[in-house]
């Protein structure tokens, strides 16, 4: 999560598919430049594999940024559907430094909502399964209870953001 707060402050877009991939890639500092681009962007990767497509708009002062998950419903394991819908509202969510109320305690919930979508991804049982999905949601609504809502996005708008939001589709996670 900390990766994920780092990355929405730089400030990067995602290339259009239309640039034509170039022959040669000029390297520029750190960044890798592709030949031709429209957009002239810079791409970076991060020591945690994190790419990022940095392109400059200077006809307004404002940044926009995507990040794009490979995370999306159809990547959900067939035994425990809606990960990367919880994936989206757990970033969202903050870290141990922001948006928690009390970070050791939650993070034994969390912990906990882990171990038990593990138990329920190995159970055959189906009446075990729905079992331990109650559980899981029991759990997650304890955890809920040490959430600070909307502290990320009062942060993210204190520093002018306009609009954040985030959307699960078949085969991507996006936060915006």
């Amino acid at each position: 999560m900390k990766y994920f707060l780092t990355a929405m402050a730089i400030a990067f877009l995602l290339l259009s598919q239309s640039c034509n991939k170039a022959s040669s890639v000029d390297m520029v500092g750190s960044a890798v430049k592709v030949e031709n681009d429209p957009l002239d962007a810079h791409m970076y990767t991060l020591d945690n594999g994190l790419t990022l497509f940095v392109t400059e708009y200077d006809d307004e002062p404002r940044i926009q940024t995507l990040v794009a998950v490979k995370a999306g419903s159809k990547f959900d394991p067939a035994e425990t559907t809606g990960l990367a819908h919880y994936l989206e509202h757990m970033l969202f969510k903050g870290t141990d430094r922001l948006g928690t109320k009390d970070w050791e305690n939650e993070s034994v919930l969390l912990d906990q909502i882990s171990d038990l979508y593990e138990k329920h991804k190995a159970e055959q049982d189906p009446e075990k399964k729905a079992t331990i999905y109650q559980m899981i949601d029991s759990v997650s609504y304890e955890a809920s209870k040490f959430a600070i809502p909307n502290e990320y996005d009062k942060m993210i708008n204190s520093m002018g953001a306009k609009s954040t939001n985030a959307y699960t589709s078949n085969d991507r996670t996006v936060y915006m």
